[in-house]
């Protein structure tokens, strides 16, 4: 029994590194449920052992961790909520509360990720606990230091057969994963994991073998070398080195690549001496490798995390305050596991920053507020303690370098923790995983060398307690990642199925039903029984749908927005409006949202006030004049209240301007130039792309002078722009002012020798002088 845990021991560490790589749903389950099945196997192993399991260091920080996130999924009274978390009290009012008032609502905001990062968290604890104790003999010790450098030494020389063959071919295959293993950030997270595992199997190789833990550091390293060199340990690179080329090439090259390493195994295999007990773990490998080839016509063309690398619509990246005020309302009591991709939408920022300035800070944020301050305090509680506990034995050892690779060891953790936060690379349950694994690995070399205390009395029911919570993490942690493909499955079946057919209905309902039973944090499945249940004019039933479904989402604006266009529809327009509002506040820049709201207020009677928000909404977004003009007419309200809607800001005025110059009213059109030219004079920095319309308009139809007072004050606030200094130029030609003229071209030579308009335009000058 405990073979097969090290066998899943070191599954894990060859499969996490390698599952960001692929876009299937398994990909992480696996990763995730390897160390509960390994920790059930453990608990099996010492069921009868008077010493039990030992908990390594810090393991009490993370348990304590994991129950604060517990407690952020039971419901609490709402003046409980309202002291713990006033921010989260008030997204609460804003849509549960529409519906039923004051009710029981939990402390996460994000439910579904809360219980998810719960999951992430035990397994990342059922992993370090794990590792530091099925290695706690020093033989399975070096299997898998051996481990660890086939692995990292793989990961590099497969990225730098890639890179030679970039280099010296010219050639990478399309529509595979070749692009995405040597983007930046996968190039950075290889480098940072060669800098962990490099001192780390070091160290467990130098300060285990008694023969070198004396001598000169030229015997040490001497010994190390041979001592890896020998062909057990050549074994274990072979798999390895064909992970990342099955992974970047086709998946039918890639089958080819597999089989012929399987082959070189066999070979290898063979000429070993049998009854070597090393020979069942290299077995692990091959399974590894099957699975590598399954997945690889599965997961298609490997494409980046569309997460990580959607593009961001709106507003660009906000500055670190807006971050940090993120985590001051948040972090510290309601918004804590995994509510930050949803907290982010308030605030318009992405849920994953991509490579921008200040992404690094970016991820520090996110954490803060997916953990909470808390959280971030208990986790120092964990480095505090381990580094404490494990630098001690490490300093009772008998020579210097022991100390010194363990230095090296934590250092390269440390390096391979802000390699991941400033450039990413690996999935981010992989990540964890691996990390802690690795603070098991060091757990177990610092009790290697320690003299065993005395074993502790037997606990059956100790034994008996750990054993349950574990079958039930198991249990609940496969039906939370199998509930999602499952489904999703159903849901599309009962959208397949929807007809006016009375059964065909009834099967949807059931269908639907159903997944929500196996995806029960699901908000989309909630909404979508509340609509069927509003077409059986089942009001109670649609409202708690409803309601349950805001529950699991509260800053869910788009469901938000369709629920209240649906009870617009059905006539209850108070209810409508607040919802709308609420999905408004979830996401202020969608043009959606706030033409739902305003289509609300004017079919409500409300002109007043819809003019004045649109007003605001143009002051927010300039660049949303022409649209807003548009809904104005749309909605049917009179010409002559347009001018309202447009604040004093240039560019809005210009718009204007434009809109009327197309629709042929050039009377009212000068006039909205003249009043944007009036403001641009007045703010610090116009909107560049308002001049040369307004230039060419008052040329067109007013005369020089107006255009060129309008290019004046452009090139007054944009000295350095040279198409406002070439139409300058133009202009003072056509009018006959060629000394003038001429001065303005040079002035544009001055700032760049290259151009050759302006070279042209003065050397036609210079002939006519």
């Amino acid at each position: 029994m405990n073979r097969v845990g090290f066998a899943l021991l070191l599954l894990m560490f060859s499969w996490a590194p390698c599952s960001g790589f692929f876009n299937v749903w398994w990909s992480d389950f696996f990763v995730c449920l390897f160390p509960f099945i390994a920790l059930l196997l453990l608990i099996y192993e010492h069921r009868h052992d008077t010493s039990g399991i030992r908990l390594p260091e810090g393991s009490n920080a993370l348990l304590v961790l994991a129950v604060f996130g517990l407690i952020q999924l039971v419901p609490i009274p709402p003046q409980l909520l309202r002291l713990l978390s006033p921010n989260a009290w008030e997204i609460y009012q804003q849509t549960v509360g529409i519906l039923q008032g004051e009710s029981w609502l939990p402390l996460t905001l994000a439910p579904r990720a809360t219980l998810g990062s719960l999951f992430l968290l035990i397994a990342c604890w059922a992993a370090y606990t794990v590792t530091a104790n099925l290695l706690a003999q020093r033989k399975q010790l070096k299997v898998v230091a051996g481990v660890l450098a086939s692995i990292g030494g793989g990961l590099a020389g497969g990225i730098l057969v890639l890179w030679v063959m970039n280099a010296v071919f010219g050639f990478l295959p399309s529509r595979n994963g070749i692009q995405l293993v040597l983007s930046p950030q996968h190039a950075a997270i290889v480098t940072t994991f060669m800098l962990m595992i490099c001192p780390l199997s070091l160290s467990l190789f130098l300060t285990d073998r008694p023969s070198v833990r004396y001598g000169t550091w030229k015997e040490r390293l001497s010994e190390f070398f041979v001592t890896f060199g020998q062909r057990r340990y050549f074994i274990y690179g072979l798999p390895a080195i064909a992970i990342p080329l099955a992974v970047a090439t086709y998946w039918r090259e890639g089958l080819m690549v597999l089989f012929i390493a399987i082959l070189l195994m066999l070979i290898f295999l063979g000429l070993r001496s049998r009854g070597r007990r090393e020979s069942p773990y290299l077995f692990i490998y091959l399974f590894m490798i099957l699975i590598l080839a399954i997945s690889l016509p599965l997961a298609g063309s490997v494409q980046p995390d569309p997460v990580r690398t959607a593009a961001v619509q709106g507003k660009a990246f906000p500055e670190p305050l807006v971050s940090r005020q993120v985590v001051s309302d948040f972090a510290l009591t309601g918004a804590g596991f995994g509510s930050f991709s949803a907290i982010s939408k308030r605030y318009r920022q992405p849920s994953e920053p991509h490579v921008t300035h200040g992404a690094s800070v970016q991820r520090i944020f996110r954490l803060a507020s997916q953990s909470g301050l808390i959280g971030f305090g208990l986790a120092g509680w964990f480095l505090f303690v381990f580094i404490r506990r494990t630098f001690r034995k490490w300093l009772q050892r008998r020579q210097k370098l022991s100390v010194y690779l363990y230095a090296a060891g934590m250092g390269s953790l440390f390096v391979f923790i802000l390699g991941y936060f400033s450039t990413g690379g690996l999935s981010f349950n992989g990540f964890f995983i691996l990390l802690f694994m690795f603070f098991g690995v060091l757990a177990a070399a610092t009790e290697s060398s320690v003299q065993a205390t005395a074993p502790d009395k037997p606990h059956r029911l100790r034994w008996v307690l750990t054993s349950a919570l574990t079958i039930l993490a198991v249990l609940l942690s496969g039906y939370f990642y199998i509930g999602d493909p499952v489904g999703q499955k159903l849901y599309s079946a009962a959208r397949n199925s929807a007809s006016e057919a009375t059964e065909a209905r009834e099967t949807s309902r059931d269908l639907i039903a159903l997944a929500s039973f196996f995806d029960p944090l699901n908000p989309r499945y909630r909404y979508v029984r509340g609509y069927q249940a509003m077409d059986m004019n089942d009001e109670h039933g649609a409202l708690k749908h409803f309601a349950d479904g805001m529950r699991l989402d509260p800053l869910g604006g788009r469901s938000l927005y369709g629920l209240g266009q649906y009870f617009f529809n059905a006539g209850n327009s108070v209810v409508a409006e607040n919802l709308i509002l609420a999905a408004l506040d979830s996401d202020p820049s969608s043009r959606e949202f706030q033409s739902g709201y305003v289509e609300q207020l004017v079919n409500t009677q409300k002109q007043t006030e819809a003019l004045s928000l649109i007003r605001g909404f143009i002051e927010s977004s300039p660049e949303d004049t022409l649209f807003w003009v548009q809904q104005v007419i749309n909605y049917g309200i009179d010409g002559s209240h347009r001018s309202e809607i447009l604040p004093d800001l240039s560019r809005s005025h210009h718009d204007y301007g434009l809109y009327l110059m197309q629709h042929g009213d050039i009377n009212k059109a000068d006039g909205a130039f003249r009043k944007a030219l009036a403001l641009a004079r007045q703010e610090q920095y116009p909107d560049k792309s308002i001049f040369l319309p307004m230039a060419h308009f008052f040329e067109r139809y007013q005369g020089y002078d107006d255009a060129l007072d309008t290019l004046m004050v452009a090139s007054s606030k944009y000295p350095q722009d040279l198409n406002f200094l070439l139409a300058k130029g133009r202009i003072y030609q056509e009018m006959g002012i060629t000394f003038k003229a001429r001065k303005v071209y040079q002035d544009v030579l001055i700032l760049n020798p290259t151009n050759q308009e302006a070279r042209q335009r003065l050397n036609l000058l210079e002939g006519v002088l």
